[in-house]
């Protein structure tokens, strides 16, 4: 079905890393190794092994966090050790995996920092930055959930997508490299039992097109900042029927099939299919249009903001409007607080054009 997958090159085995004393804990897989020639030799083995079946893989996870990037365990003081060179030390494993992978495969894409979208993240971009960890990888990457409604100028995403860039940002004025959303989602604690296909435990609390809405407009505000890809985290977090939303899920319901947000999911996917943002363009108060080129159409995402006003969805025959589950949607009018989908022949100012007409 052409699935790709995102490698991870990460974790340690006891006997590689500083902790020391077994835990048997989750977090026990994440201490940082000591010998990096050892770790250069585990990602010598993975990459040559998958070599034409992974293209991609991203370095270790989210090393920001001290769980996830530390020197071992304090029984003492029952928490994690950092390293006090926690930032340069992972640069040194971020270098070192790049060079190693590359040579193996240089057609590779090494992801490159691992950041997040928040105040830890900026610290840990810049620190990466100054020790030349944009050198060191081919693409960038960073973490992001967002609690909020997306979709208009200075939205949750936005001031997530400046705060894990911007040392690079202000220091270089561009990135230069493609960006991967590797790890997050706007339903955590939303999806429980949208529409069950098998069974029927109880009555449907979700509000299915709060939920929808909300996934979509998160994905179009991630395109709509550059980002290349985008990784929903997770599919794996269904379970026995807990009659509560569960942390974490994105696209699944509590008996792992599909929830309805998924169907709003794809009929945006394939809209926005071989298309790239070109900008994000205001049609009246709270009212916008996520512009994407084609290549022989334009397509636009309408969203509004807070305290929207009306706008009055085009009445013409060159642009075809279709609801945020892909239903076919009249114009003539007003547009809601759900997204609505635009898309026409020919250029992203010509539809432009005719949305603001």
């Amino acid at each position: 079905n052409g699935l790709e997958i995102l490698g991870l090159l990460s974790t340690s085995p006891l006997w590689a890393n500083y902790q020391g004393t077994p835990r048997n804990g989750y977090f026990d897989r994440y201490v940082q190794p000591k010998d990096l020639n050892q770790f250069a030799n585990y990602v010598k083995v993975v990459t040559e092994r998958y070599q034409g079946l992974i293209h991609a893989y991203d370095v270790w996870n989210e090393p920001w966090g001290t769980s996830f990037w530390s020197m071992g365990w304090d029984p003492e003081k029952k928490q994690f050790l950092r390293s006090p060179t926690a930032a340069e030390d992972y640069y040194k494993l971020q270098k070192i995996t790049y060079e190693t992978a590359l040579r193996v495969a240089p057609r590779l894409t090494i992801l490159g920092f691992d950041t997040y979208g928040g105040a830890n993240g900026q610290d840990w971009t810049a620190d990466l930055f100054k020790f030349g960890a944009l050198e060191a990888c081919n693409a960038l990457c960073y973490h992001h959930y967002s609690s909020g409604t997306n979709g208009y100028p200075g939205d949750d995403e936005s001031v997530a997508y400046q705060a894990a860039w911007r040392p690079i940002l202000e220091a270089r004025g561009s990135l230069g490299k493609p960006v991967w959303m590797t790890e997050g989602t706007s339903t955590s604690g939303l999806i429980n039992n949208g529409l069950y296909h098998y069974t029927l435990p109880g009555v449907p609390q979700d509000d299915n097109f709060m939920v929808a809405d909300r996934l979509c407009r998160y994905v179009v505000s991630l395109l709509g900042q550059g980002v290349a890809k985008v990784f929903l985290y997770t599919m794996h977090g269904h379970g026995p029927f807990t009659g509560a939303p569960t942390p974490w899920r994105s696209l699944v319901e509590d008996d792992g099939y599909l929830h309805p947000s998924a169907a709003a999911y794809a009929a945006m996917a394939a809209r926005l299919e071989d298309t790239r943002f070109v900008k994000l363009s205001p049609l009246g108060p709270g009212v916008y249009a996520y512009l994407f080129q084609g290549e022989r159409r334009a397509m636009a995402v309408l969203a509004t903001g807070p305290g929207y006003g009306k706008y009055v969805l085009p009445m013409t025959r060159e642009v075809e409007l279709a609801d945020l589950f892909g239903n076919p949607t009249p114009g003539g009018q007003p547009l809601g607080q759900h997204l609505v989908y635009a898309t026409a022949a020919g250029t992203v100012g010509a539809l432009e054009a005719r949305l603001k007409h």
